[in-house]
């Protein structure tokens, strides 16, 4: 199943009006109707904020009640599968596009329509679907028993549901846009990140022809500093082990002493989750921006084992 984010282009992924006080959002709203009275997002009405934190408490109670792991106080939201109707919702409209399997599916709930008129109590037509909440293996059931709103209602003609909306009460797995960046570090000056064969004795997904990426920073600037064999001829190993936190583990080499290396920071489009706060690009990236570092300065993130 694949979840669609969409958002304004100019102001980028997961800005929630929810996070901001109240004060904050009223603000919010009035520039919006003030500078683009186009937009569909700016026909919410004077009490939308109010309504939803509303619904937004009742989507938080009902997924505590099927046992719903809330990492977040207010979600972020997705829909299931592409919906041309939010290609009018924003002046310029982008999209992310997550599979729900990159995420902890504990988080993440589901209404069949937006959650507001689901919960309103307004709508007595006595759908299965009005005022409920369901889980991942619920909504496939739902979904194949109705189809995708998307499909057989566009423009609303039989009712107010035109897409399933998803709540992912988690950043786990969005790190990447969260943060707005990935990265990849490397002692080698480059244009253009190439895939490469990696090879991971514990983890699979650790072992694709793939640019590697990660959310960590710290993470990245450890495959910056290189690495050099202790004794000419005889093959080093480095390793990064959950028991040793953010630090690279050398065993028969070093990092380059007094030399540079090379952290990139990379646009997270085109990349999908492989584990942890790793990443993959099954093609060549060109690098948002390059930084150069000094090996000798990160030497805190070095465990070097004689």
């Amino acid at each position: 199943m694949k979840l669609y984010h969409y958002y304004e282009k100019n102001l980028g992924p997961f800005h929630s009006i929810s996070d901001l006080t109240d004060e904050e959002a009223d603000l919010v709203l009035r520039r919006i109707r003030a500078e683009k009275p186009d937009a569909f997002i700016s026909k919410r009405p004077e009490d939308y904020v109010a309504k939803r934190r509303c619904f937004e408490g009742i989507l938080r109670e009902e997924f505590q009640k099927k046992g719903g792991l809330i990492e977040r106080e207010t979600p972020h939201y997705f829909v299931v599968e592409a919906c041309p109707f939010f290609e009018k919702w924003y002046e310029q409209t982008e999209y992310i596009e997550v599979d729900a399997e990159q995420l902890d599916l504990r988080t993440v709930s589901f209404t069949y329509g937006d959650s507001h008129p689901t919960f309103s109590g307004n709508v007595k037509d006595g759908k299965e679907y009005r005022n409920r909440l369901y889980t991942y293996d619920e909504i496939l059931g739902i979904i194949d028993k109705y189809g995708l709103p998307q499909v057989w209602n566009p423009d609303f003609k039989y009712g107010p549901e035109c897409y399933v909306e998803v709540q992912v009460w988690s950043d786990r797995g969005l790190e990447p846009w969260l943060t707005r960046s990935l990265w990849h570090g490397s002692p080698y000056l480059l244009d253009k990140l190439m895939p490469q064969q990696a090879y991971d004795t514990g983890f699979e997904l650790g072992c694709q022809l793939a640019v590697y990426a990660t959310s960590n920073q710290d993470m990245a600037i450890c495959f910056a500093l290189g690495c050099e064999e202790n004794q000419p001829g005889i093959e080093g190993r480095r390793t990064m082990m959950p028991e040793y936190g953010n630090r690279m583990v050398f065993e028969g080499c070093h990092p380059k002493y007094g030399g540079k290396g090379y952290l990139y920071q990379l646009d997270p489009k085109g990349f999908v989750h492989a584990m942890g706060s790793q990443w993959v690009c099954h093609h060549e990236v060109t690098p948002v921006k390059t930084i150069e570092i000094n090996v000798d300065d990160y030497l805190d993130l070095c465990i070097v084992k004689v």
